[in-house]
């Protein structure tokens, strides 16, 4: 089987009228009979959403971030590092911050360094967490992603040394769609820095090389890996075979398949904030999709 570097997020968007529903909808979206509530998507990437209190930080190696810091903090608090898909931003992924209801953690949405692209080469108006192009081989943007996950990594461990309130053994990486596929890359290269994984609608297969770094840690991350019945870019077996080979080295993880398309929705989030109050031991606030 060959190595799968991306999925990618659509490079076209949904028409301006459902954008205008989704915005205003409380029920946003439908699935097959069942309302659903959509929380984040490729075409939210345009929109102009309503962010979290938080400020812009500038990261080592010119990462930019967003940084939503907690009303209540005290000495050894969680970091969620948030990831966003191709063709997303930053700043515009924070939004879905305030949606976590972990208590006094910190949250850091970084922004990818390369201008995302069209499959025609066209650049768009958000990013990608590596180089893609129409002259783009597999082989270059798995060097291109590996190079990036260095440099990223180097940048989280910064950001921390920089924080000292900031449990170090607290991080947890949450990605979507491309952001998901970089989240699982650093947690396979550097996973004694993470302690959990978050992967909304993208992964990629398991490499060897982390296989020996997952397998030479006392204690691999947590991994909860969301995926929707109708979401073309994560074919349900081979997140079952994801999740068997890293149980297979230890690690604990938790697969959710859902009603949904390329998307985050509400439910789900829930499922993910009781997952993290349980791996970081901190308590919940409010419910997920309801502000507190």
């Amino acid at each position: 089987m060959g190595r799968s570097i991306l999925p990618k997020a659509p490079a076209t968007f949904i028409p301006v009228l459902l954008l205008v529903a989704l915005l205003t909808s409380p029920t946003p979206s439908y699935g097959q009979g069942k309302l659903i509530k959509v929380i984040y998507g490729p075409e939210f990437s345009s929109m102009k959403l309503a962010l979290p209190t938080g400020s812009p930080v500038e990261l080592a190696g010119g990462f930019k971030g967003f940084l939503v810091t907690p009303k209540e903090s005290g000495e050894e608090v969680p970091l969620l590092v948030l990831l966003h898909e191709h063709g997303g931003r930053g700043d515009t992924f924070a939004s879905i911050s305030r949606y976590v209801k972990i208590k006094s953690a910190y949250i850091l949405s970084i922004q990818g360094r390369f201008r995302a692209v069209t499959p025609e080469g066209e650049k768009m108006d958000g990013y990608s967490w590596w180089e893609l192009g129409p002259d783009s081989t597999e082989q270059s943007q798995h060097d291109s992603l590996v190079r990036e996950s260095q440099a990223l990594d180097e940048a989280i461990q910064q950001f921390l040394h920089s924080q000292p309130t900031i449990d170090p053994n607290k991080v947890v990486l949450i990605g979507f769609a491309q952001g998901s596929r970089m989240a699982q890359e650093l947690a396979g290269r550097f996973p004694s820095h993470y302690a959990g994984v978050v992967l909304f609608g993208g992964y990629g297969e398991l490499e060897a090389d982390w296989k020996s770094s997952l397998s030479q840690t006392g204690t691999p991350p947590s991994f909860f890996i969301s995926i929707g019945d109708g979401d073309k870019h994560t074919p349900l077996e081979l997140a079952k075979q994801l999740k068997s080979d890293l149980e297979s080295l230890g690690a604990d993880v938790i697969l959710t398949y859902v009603n949904k398309t390329h998307q985050i929705i509400a439910s789900e989030f829930d499922q993910m904030n009781r997952w993290l109050g349980k791996l970081l031991g901190y308590p919940l606030v409010g419910t997920a999709g309801i502000s507190s």
